[in-house]
């Protein structure tokens, strides 16, 4: 039998305390290569949270965990319009409040659907992009059980994929501008 003993200068931890405390440093998922596909995303933190949550919606549709990668791909779809929208939020919000009906809560409390609008009409997604996020934003809704009972649409291979194609074109569009 081994027993591990305390390492000099370390106040009597083992190695084993001594590795688990610099692995509690570490994030719990890694970015992977999909940060490369944001490195228009200004903030270095939302660009390391939108890729970890990208390849995940990845991951999951890999997996066949339909729901999981249709509710996670919108919110990764929708983080992409509200970081867009905040760097130009003054011009966002005022013409919010042109549209008719007008958007009057703050930026930060809007949805994929406000999000997409305002996102449209600035220019900053195209309108087949729009399209896409409007397809995505009903399957993404399906999270909640009660819509996914009236309706009787189950979330399935197909929400998974549309939502992706959502964020892709999203992603593709803000590159764009970007550039």
């Amino acid at each position: 039998t081994y027993h591990l003993t305390s390492m000099p200068g370390r106040k009597a931890l083992s190695p084993l305390a001594v590795v688990r405390k610099h692995l509690a440093k570490l994030p719990d998922e890694a970015a992977g290569e999909a940060s490369d596909a944001l490195a228009f995303v200004g903030d270095p933190d939302l660009r390391e949270s939108l890729a970890r949550d990208l390849k995940a919606t990845e991951e999951r549709i890999d997996r066949r965990a339909w729901k999981s990668a249709t509710v996670l791909g919108g919110s990764v779809a929708e983080a992409l319009l509200l970081g867009a929208l905040l760097s130009r939020k003054d011009e966002a919000l005022q013409k919010a409040a042109s549209l008719q009906p007008p958007i009057k809560k703050d930026l930060p409390d809007w949805d994929l659907y406000q999000l997409t609008r305002v996102a449209q009409v600035l220019g900053v997604i195209e309108e087949s992009t729009a399209v896409e996020c409007q397809v995505a934003r009903g399957f993404r809704n399906l999270i909640h059980p009660g819509r996914e009972l009236r309706l009787a649409q189950p979330c399935d291979r197909g929400t998974a994929f549309s939502t992706m194609a959502a964020v892709d074109h999203v992603i593709r569009d803000l590159r764009r501008g970007s550039s």
